[in-house]
């Protein structure tokens, strides 16, 4: 790693519980999203749409809390995963997720 100029390379881990929701958040990193069990349906948002997020809001995010407010409205802006397991999806960094059980 050193070769490649990194000077800190970290992973995370986040495991839930069954039927767990996933809120409504950005990250400052980028992710893998994998599904072990059952079925999810996860929920992407652009990043570059400002209807969704705003700068304001970006900057909240990475220096205060990931959480971000959800409105209705947004699913129509969505790209959705209907996940099974074994399956996965990659999050880009700063891009607005959101992951629910079942419907």
């Amino acid at each position: 790693m050193s070769d490649a100029g990194f000077e800190q390379v970290e992973g995370f881990l986040f495991v839930s519980s069954p039927n767990s929701t996933t809120p409504f958040h950005l990250d400052g990193e980028d992710n893998f999203f994998v599904h072990i069990h059952g079925e999810k349906f996860f929920t992407l948002f652009d990043n570059h749409d400002r209807a969704i997020v705003s700068d304001d809001e970006i900057e909240r995010s990475l220096t205060k809390h990931r959480n971000l407010q959800y409105n209705d409205s947004f699913a129509k802006r969505a790209q959705e995963f209907h996940l099974f397991a074994g399956d996965g999806c990659y999050v880009p960094y700063e891009w607005p997720a959101l992951g629910a059980h079942r419907r």
